[in-house]
């Protein structure tokens, strides 16, 4: 019995997708380019990643342990940060009182960044620094306020949140 490989490389080139084989001419067909999702469906998407990054917080200790010091904070600040390109606080899917819940988590994970520059990974000492005890009552709040609303669709443009 004879083996033979055949070596396949795939190349997008605007809209098309190029097929080479060893030994035979390169073959082209077109490929579908993925629809951008729109605006709202991506500040959807985002806002079920805030409630996501609220779990740990809300957990206080527990939810340092179990992520770690470096997700519990990044994971809240991948979606809800001043520093990032996008103005949080005007996404159309969130009411009044979940920017104003989240503000106050923002704002005292900000604190508790600036005073612990030094904690980066020692789950302990954050913890012993109390800050996961002052944020959790926040974070709670923030969490029960989003899930009495719940979970907005992934994938479906939503006026209100279904799931």
């Amino acid at each position: 019995m004879k083996l033979a490989f055949v070596a396949t490389t795939a190349l997008p080139i605007r809209g098309m997708r190029v097929r080479f084989q060893a030994g035979r001419a390169a073959t082209f067909r077109r490929v579908e380019e993925p629809k951008r999702p729109s605006k709202r469906l991506v500040e959807q998407r985002l806002r079920n990643r805030a409630m996501e990054a609220l779990v740990a917080l809300s957990q206080g200790d527990a939810g340092v342990r179990s992520v770690g010091v470096g997700e519990y904070v990044e994971q809240f600040f991948d979606t809800i940060d001043d520093d990032s390109p996008w103005h949080w606080r005007d996404w159309s899917c969130f009411t009044p009182e979940e920017v104003e819940r989240l503000d106050a988590v923002h704002g005292l994970l900000k604190t508790a960044c600036a005073a612990t520059p030094q904690i980066t990974s020692d789950e302990d000492d954050f913890i012993a620094s109390g800050w996961p005890s002052r944020i959790q009552p926040a974070a709670r709040t923030a969490l029960d306020v989003m899930q009495a609303r719940g979970r907005f669709h992934e994938d479906v443009e939503e006026e209100t949140p279904s799931e």
